[in-house]
């Protein structure tokens, strides 16, 4: 897909295409109302990864992206951001920290995605070391500061 495609952006490159394929395939048959665990299982289980801790934290952060459109939905404006002149910043976690099978499951196809869109609109691409999926809670104070660097730009 080029620089201004609006829908999944990044899905020609391969490792998100396959991602994407994945994430499909796990829900594709859930009309059913699935309850946080079983979403999650849905999202593991069948991969052979392990099943996360189902904390509260964790089961609350799930309840949220059910009720989210799905990824391959979102609607980036790439064309407008890159012509912005204004700076602009993509963050990253590393997903070093997380389980391997995650790691190569997840974490590198969202990887893949922040560079991606680093590259289609002009921005600046931060990996932060000890991050996963997100890392303004993973290391706040590295994302905090790569912000204030920016807003002060």
């Amino acid at each position: 897909m080029g620089r201004g495609d609006a829908r999944c952006a990044a899905a020609a490159h391969p490792t998100v295409a396959a991602a994407l394929e994945r994430i499909r395939a796990s829900f594709a048959d859930a009309d059913e109302e699935l309850s946080p665990q079983d979403h999650l299982r849905r999202s593991t289980e069948p991969y052979g990864l392990p099943l996360p801790e189902l904390t509260p934290r964790l089961l609350r952060a799930v309840r949220s992206a059910m009720r989210e459109r799905p990824v391959w939905d979102a609607e980036l404006p790439l064309g407008p951001l890159a012509a912005a002149t204004m700076p602009k910043t993509v963050i990253n976690g590393t997903w070093e920290t997380v389980h391997p099978d995650y790691r190569d499951f997840t974490g590198t196809a969202l990887m893949t995605c922040g560079e991606y869109l680093a590259g289609a609109i002009g921005a600046r691409h931060v990996r932060v070391s000890g991050a996963g999926h997100a890392p303004h809670q993973d290391r706040p104070e590295e994302v905090n500061a790569v912000l204030t660097r920016l807003w002060q730009t």
